[in-house]
């Protein structure tokens, strides 16, 4: 009996020890030394190990190891050296090992190379870089790990000749936004803005990027419409190995942990999440007769409609700030099925965190002459939502992938601010001067949006053709629903706080007002491009056939409101306890004042812009000697744009 458990104990502690041994990939990528292009079907064989495998339409491939362990792999291909490649049990980290091979010659004939995935990976690199058809500059996933960049804006500062402006838009080589051009998964980006051409870079988390390139010279197979440069964002595709991640950071602020905080109205329901419920929604009676339906109103349905408006000026005490919270979960692995494989990733971010920032302004308009100067303090509450999904299949000669992109970004602001000014324009420096003091608070909430989904398809035909398609659709928009603000000032030389008001002809939003805005916009594209790979006179060269598409669509509207009085002249409401911020639209202050809304046009836009562009190129990589290279060729746009504005003709450009 003793010996039947021994032999039983003696079988089962090597099936436990088996059990234990953790299963990792291998993942790498082959090109081409001399042109930097994807190699096809190589031969990638683990030594002193069984397995191996050949690299797909990309030059990827996989293979199936353990970890802890040292392997070597040897890359074969007809016509190429042979290359061993030795990786230690600390690079099998996911990291992708890049590898290039040369040309076999006669004299090389039966030469082997060995090298390490360290010395492997820069020169592959560089012969990337070396012959590219572009100038460019790109950032892999390895640096933007590695880097502290929360946004995608912020890893684009690392870029030489990439500044970041307002934090958001990028320009290259000194170029404003409006002279580049966004791509992301191959797909023109959407433009975040309402009055000009601009991707705001600040709502991509960075933790979905798989690489980023900024080509900063043009070339025919690129949009036509950039002076600057041209960014492309790729988000991950294939998991280098089986991922389960799990982040949470909290993080404290000494000017807003544990610290009082303030925050305007309303308390929308679904502020946590990052998104707007009805709270903020301008009035329907209002709605149905903005522009110049209101103006002809008599003063009586007005003050109604004024009515029901929601008393959301001023200030409330929020809760004591917690520290801010990030969470974030990312999986997906690589299933191989046989010499197919099957790849997914996913990932969903969330955070919230608050921010207290004070500023101090003064104005001079000379070194002696002081204009103004006040103190402002903003308290911003931010929400953030972000996903990803990406699904790619790999068979033969083929890939088909389907990328999807969202991230939603909230931020509730409410600003204080108190200041002094000279009366008449006088210096605050002047002996004579009498100042007055004014005091304003700022609310606003802002969603801005993008949301990218790509369904693309590779495929390597026979006598080195390739052709890659693509189609898109992209959203972005920027919804600020009531933005509102409402200054009191005294009169010189006094400590009592009044409110002007205009008439209802030339009511001034600055000062007393809100702002309903809107911008939402579509964009739908396809693409097709084909590829020919072939040598003259010993130097790869590479032409290349493709039509690029697209179109947009865009709804913006604003309204601007000014509060004003039916009274023709004017009014002045001193501040007291029945007339402060949270109480002056109080219905009884309405009837008493004569308190109305009026439309300001000049602010005010409510347009729909439809954008179409269909291209066409033929470009050819000319490469005569190691040093010598020409990339030239032709492309053709046709674009046409209709602009649609409320009261105004359709206005088209073709």
């Amino acid at each position: 009996m003793k010996k039947l458990l021994f032999c039983a104990l003696t079988g089962f502690i090597p099936f436990l020890l088996a059990a234990q041994t953790k299963s990792t990939k291998i993942s790498g990528k082959v090109t081409d030394s001399a042109s930097g292009n994807p190699l096809v079907g190589v031969s990638v064989t683990m030594m002193d190990a069984k397995g191996g495998t050949r690299t797909d339409v990309e030059g990827n491939f996989f293979l199936s190891a353990e970890e802890g362990k040292n392997y070597s792999i040897q890359v074969t291909s007809v016509g190429y050296q042979t290359k061993i490649v030795d990786i230690q049990a600390s690079e099998i980290n996911g990291s992708v090992i890049n590898i290039a091979l040369s040309k076999a010659d006669i004299q090389m004939s039966g030469v082997v190379v060995k090298t390490t995935v360290r010395r492997e990976t820069a020169a592959s690199l560089y012969a990337v870089q070396k012959s590219s058809s572009a100038i460019s500059d790109a950032i892999s996933s390895e640096v933007i790990k590695k880097s502290p960049d929360r946004t995608t804006s912020e890893v684009l500062r690392r870029v030489s000749g990439t500044s970041i402006q307002d934090n958001k838009f990028v320009v290259i080589r000194g170029l404003s936004e409006r002279y580049n051009s966004s791509m992301i998964n191959n797909s023109i980006l959407p433009s975040t803005e309402p009055d000009k051409k601009a991707f705001s870079f600040d709502i991509i988390p960075s933790s979905l990027i798989d690489n980023i390139t900024i080509y900063k010279s043009p070339t025919p197979d690129l949009p036509g419409d950039f002076a600057g440069g041209a960014v492309k964002i790729s988000t991950r595709d294939y998991p280098a190995k089986s991922l389960s991640e799990i982040s949470l950071s909290i993080t404290y602020n000494t000017k807003t942990t544990f610290q009082n905080f303030y925050k305007g109205y309303p308390n929308g329901k679904l502020d946590w999440l990052g998104y707007f419920d009805d709270s903020r929604l301008i009035p329907g009676s209002y709605y149905r007769n903005r522009g110049a339906a209101y103006t002809s109103l008599d003063n009586a349905t007005k003050l109604g409609i004024t009515k029901q408006f929601p008393n959301t000026y001023g200030a409330q005490t929020a809760n004591q700030s917690h520290p801010n919270f990030r969470f974030s979960y990312s999986g997906g692995n690589t299933k191989l099925i046989g010499n197919n494989k099957l790849g997914f990733i996913y990932s969903i971010n969330y955070a919230t965190g608050r921010r207290v920032v004070e500023r101090t302004r003064d104005e001079y308009e000379s070194y002696n002459y002081h204009n103004y100067m006040y103190n402002t303090t903003s308290y911003d509450m931010r929400a953030t939502l972000s996903a990803l999904l990406n699904i790619s299949y790999s068979y033969g000669k083929s890939k088909i992938s389907l990328k999807n992109l969202y991230n939603n970004d909230f931020v509730n602001s409410l600003s204080i601010r108190n200041g002094t000014a000279g009366s008449g324009g006088v210096s605050l420096t002047d002996p004579s001067v009498t100042p007055f003091h004014y005091k304003s608070q700022n609310t606003e909430a802002s969603s801005n949006g993008v949301g990218n989904f790509v369904l693309e398809g590779l495929h390597s035909l026979n006598k080195g053709w390739t052709v890659d398609w693509n189609g898109s659709f992209g959203i972005t928009y920027r919804w600020q629903p009531d933005q509102r603000i409402l200054t009191y000032r005294t009169a010189d030389n006094s400590s009592n706080y009044f409110i002007k008001l205009n008439n209802q002809n030339s009511p001034d939003p600055t000062q007393v007002g809100r702002v309903y805005s809107y911008l939402t916009e579509n964009i739908y594209g396809a693409n097709l491009n084909v590829t020919k790979q072939f040598e003259w006179k010993g130097q790869p060269q590479k032409l290349k056939i493709g039509t690029q598409n697209y179109y947009r669509d865009r709804t913006v509207q604003v309204d601007a409101l000014g509060l004003s009085t039916t009274s023709a002249s004017g009014i002045q409401i001193d501040e007291t306890k029945n007339t402060t911020y949270s109480t002056l639209l109080s219905p009884s202050n309405i009837d008493q004042y004569g308190i109305i809304y009026g439309n300001i046009p000049n602010n005010s836009t409510d347009y729909d812009g439809k954008g179409l562009l269909n291209s066409g190129y033929v470009m050819l990589d000319d490469k005569f000697s190691d040093k010598i290279k020409l990339t030239w060729g032709v492309r053709a746009e046709k674009y046409l744009q209709e602009l649609t504005a409320k009261g105004k003709n359709k206005l088209t450009l073709d």
